[in-house]
C-alpha cells in the first residue's frame, strides 16, 4: 500500500523526530501533574475582592469561611482569584501556608467579624484521583496520532504541514498541562512549551482555514504573518513575564502576566470564530460534493469538540474567574475533534489523502474509538459520583461496562446499515420527499409460508407532525408517549380483547370517511400493511379482493385466513353486513368494550351501542398506557 511505503525524506524524518521528542517531554511532565497542590477552598472576585466561595476541604481550610476577603499569602498580597492557583503551584501537597484575611462586618454572626485575622491552611491534591491523568493521557495520544497520521499519508504540501503541526500542538497542551513548579529546567521548558502549544493550535488551524481548499489570500507571507504575529506577542508576553516569577517564586510580574493570559483566552474566540467563518464560506463557494463533505466533517468536529471548552471553562474564568466544569469533561469532547476528521480522510479524501485500507479494519478502528470514549465517559461518571475517591473500585465495573459497549457496537451497526438502506430506498421510491425530515420506524419479518423472503415494514411520518404535536403537549402541561397509526393502535385493542387475533394468519380491516387500511398478521405479527385512497364505498370490495389474491410476493388466500375483523370510524353494521355478503369473509366487527363494564347509563347511548369501532384505536392507546 503506498500509505505504508512511503519514501522517508530529510522533511519526514526531522519532523517525526520533533514529534516523538514533544511526545518523550509531554509523557515525563504528565505524572507530575497527579502531586500538583491546590487550596482547600474555592475563591471568587466579588467587588474587587478575593473572596471565599466555598470550602472544598474544612479540614484544611483552618478558620476560613464563605465570605471571607482573602489579604495575604504569607507575606503575598493576592491580587487576583488566580493568584492563588500559581502560588499553590510554587508548594507542595500537605505543606502549610498563612494566609491573612477579613472577615466583613455584614456577619456579626460569625466570631472575628469586622477585622483582619490569620489562620493557617494545608494544600491539598488538585487532582484528587488519576482521572485526569488518565483521560488527558489517552485523548493527547489519540490527537497526537492524529497529527503523525496526517504526516505519514498526506502529500507534503503547505496544507498538509500546517495541520499536521495544529494536531501535535493540539495533543502536546493536553498532555502538557498545568503541573506543580519544580526548581529546575523542566519547569521552565514545560511552561513555555505549554504557551507555545496552546497558541500555536488555534493560531495554526485559523491559518490552515485561509490556505484549504484554496488560498483566500495571494500574498501567503503577509497571511501569515498577519495570523501568526498576534500569537507571538502573546506567547511573548506570557513568558517574560510568567517565568521571572518562577524563578523569583513571587507574584512581581503576576498582574502584567494574567492580562496577557486572559488576552490570550480572548484571541481563542477570535481566532476559532474565524476558522469558522472561513470553513462556512469555504463550504458555501464549493462546487463538488466530495468537498463539501470534506468542510462539513472538519467544521462539525471543530464546534461540537471545542463548544464545552470555550463556554463552560475559558468564558467563565474570563467573566468571574472560575469554571462551570472540570477539565476533564471538556477534555473527553475534543475527541470529537480527531474521529471527524478521520471519517473525512477515509471517506472523502481530506488532504488528498489516500487510505487502502477494507471495511472491517474501519469498523474496527471505529469500534475501538467508541469503546475509549465509553470507557472516559464512564470513569467521569463514576468517579464524579464517588466524589473521585472510588476510582479503584470502578475499575472491575468498568471493565464489564467496556465489554458491554464492545459487544452493543456491532449490533449499533447493523442496526445503523438498515436505517441507511431503508432511507435510500424511501428516496428512489419517493424522489419528491425530504428524507432526512422523515422519523423512520421498522418491524423486520421472516419469511414464512406466506412471504417467500425476509423483509420488512417501514413506517415512516414527517418529523414536523411530531413537533407540532409535541408542542401543543408542552403548552397543555401534557407528556407525549407515543404517536400510533389509528388501525395499528386498533390492533392493539384487538390483540388485548380478542384471542382469534393471535392465531394463524388474520386479516383486520380498517374503513375510514377517505381510507381503506388492510393489515395482515401471522400469529400476532404483521406481515403486510396497506393504506388505500378510497374516492367511494363501493370500491372496497375490490380493494379487499385484490389484497387476499395471491400474487408474487404473498402466498396468501380467502381460505388461508384464519379470522377477518373489521372496525372503522362511524362503521354501520347495515355496511358490515354488506361487505360479509358480498365477499363472502365472515367479519367480526370488534368492539372495543366488550371487556368493560361500563356505568349503566352508557347502555343507552348510541356511540356506546352503535358507534364502538370508532372508539377501537382509542381502546387501544389506553390498553398500552395500561
Amino acid at each position: 500500500m503506498e500509505s505504508m511505503m512511503r519514501r522517508v525524506t530529510p522533511r519526514f524524518a526531522a519532523f517525526l523526530t520533533a514529534d516523538i521528542l514533544l511526545l518523550i517531554i509531554c509523557l515525563i511532565h504528565l505524572p507530575s501533574v497527579f502531586y500538583r497542590p491546590n487550596v482547600p477552598f474555592d475563591v471568587i472576585k466579588s467587588d474587587g475582592y478575593v473572596v471565599v466561595a466555598a470550602l472544598t476541604d474544612t479540614s484544611s481550610s483552618g478558620i476560613l469561611h464563605p465570605g471571607d476577603i482573602l489579604l495575604k499569602w504569607n507575606s503575598l498580597d493576592i491580587p487576583l482569584p488566580e493568584a492563588l492557583e500559581f502560588l499553590a503551584d510554587l508548594d507542595s501537597i500537605g505543606s502549610t501556608v498563612s494566609i491573612k484575611f477579613e472577615r466583613p462586618h455584614e456577619r456579626p454572626g460569625l466570631a472575628g467579624a469586622g477585622g483582619e485575622q490569620s489562620t493557617v491552611v494545608t494544600l491539598i491534591p488538585y487532582y484528587p484521583s488519576p482521572r485526569f491523568l488518565i483521560i488527558s493521557l489517552i485523548a493527547g495520544i489519540i490527537i497526537w496520532c492524529t497529527g503523525v497520521f496526517i504526516l505519514w499519508n498526506a502529500p507534503p504540501d503547505l496544507n498538509a504541514t500546517v495541520l499536521h503541526w495544529t494536531m501535535i500542538a493540539f495533543g502536546v497542551t493536553i498532555l502538557i498541562t498545568l503541573g506543580p513548579v519544580a526548581d529546575n529546567w523542566m519547569s521552565y521548558v514545560t511552561r513555555f512549551l505549554f504557551f507555545v502549544s496552546y497558541t500555536g493550535i488555534v493560531a495554526l488551524f485559523f491559518f490552515f482555514t485561509f490556505l484549504f481548499p484554496r488560498p483566500r489570500h495571494r500574498n501567503r507571507v503577509l497571511a501569515a504573518l498577519l495570523t501568526f504575529l498576534p500569537a507571538l506577542i502573546l506567547v511573548g508576553g506570557m513568558s517574560v513575564f510568567h517565568l521571572p516569577d518562577i524563578r523569583s517564586r513571587s507574584l512581581e510580574y503576576f498582574l502584567p502576566f494574567q492580562a496577557f493570559f486572559d488576552a490570550f483566552h480572548v484571541s481563542l474566540f477570535v481566532y476559532l470564530g474565524g476558522a469558522v467563518f472561513n470553513i462556512i464560506h469555504s463550504l458555501r463557494k464549493a462546487e463538488l460534493r466530495e468537498e463539501k463533505k470534506q468542510l462539513q466533517w472538519l467544521v462539525w468536529g471543530l464546534c461540537l469538540g471545542s463548544a464545552p471548552f470555550l463556554f463552560l471553562q475559558i468564558l467563565p474564568q474570563l467573566l468571574f474567574s472560575q469554571y462551570l466544569i472540570a477539565e476533564e469533561y471538556a477534555t473527553v469532547f475534543f475527541l470529537v475533534i480527531p474521529f471527524s476528521w478521520s471519517m473525512s480522510f477515509l471517506k472523502y479524501r481530506f488532504l488528498d489523502i489516500e487510505v487502502l485500507i477494507n471495511r472491517s479494519i474501519v469498523y474496527s478502528l471505529l469500534t475501538f474509538f467508541i469503546i475509549i470514549v465509553f470507557g472516559l465517559v464512564f470513569f467521569l461518571v463514576t468517579t464524579a459520583f464517588g466524589k473521585q475517591v472510588a476510582f479503584g473500585e470502578y475499575l472491575i465495573v468498568a471493565g464489564i461496562a467496556l465489554v458491554m459497549a464492545f459487544l452493543f457496537v456491532p449490533v449499533r451497526n447493523r442496526l445503523q446499515d438498515i436505517i441507511d438502506e431503508f432511507r435510500w430506498e424511501l428516496s428512489v421510491l419517493y424522489p419528491f420527499a425530504q428524507v432526512k425530515d422523515l422519523v423512520i420506524q421498522y418491524i423486520e419479518i421472516e419469511k414464512n409460508h406466506v412471504l417467500p423472503i425476509n423483509t420488512a415494514m417501514i413506517i415512516a411520518l414527517q418529523r414536523k407532525y411530531l413537533q407540532t404535536i409535541n408542542n401543543f403537549c408542552m403548552q397543555n402541561n401534557l407528556t407525549l408517549k407515543f404517536v400510533d397509526n389509528i388501525h395499528f393502535a386498533s390492533e392493539r385493542a384487538l390483540a388485548v380483547s380478542d384471542p382469534q387475533a393471535l392465531a394463524g394468519l388474520v386479516m383486520s380491516v380498517y374503513i375510514t370517511n377517505k381510507h381503506l387500511s388492510i393489515i395482515f398478521s401471522m400469529n400476532g405479527k404483521p406481515v403486510s400493511f396497506k393504506i388505500i385512497p378510497l374516492n367511494d364505498a363501493s370500491e372496497i370490495p375490490g380493494h379487499i379482493i385484490r389484497a387476499i389474491t395471491p400474487g408474487e410476493n404473498y402466498n396468501m388466500s380467502r381460505n388461508s385466513l384464519s379470522a377477518s375483523f373489521i372496525a372503522g370510524d362511524n362503521l354501520s353494521i347495515s355496511i358490515v353486513q354488506t361487505l360479509r355478503d358480498s365477499l363472502d369473509i365472515d367479519f367480526i366487527q370488534f368492539n372495543p368494550f366488550d371487556k368493560i363494564k361500563p356505568e349503566p347509563k352508557l347502555f343507552d347511548n348510541k356511540n356506546y351501542s352503535e358507534h364502538f369501532n370508532s372508539f377501537s384505536p382509542a381502546a387501544g392507546i389506553a390498553f398500552r398506557v395500561a
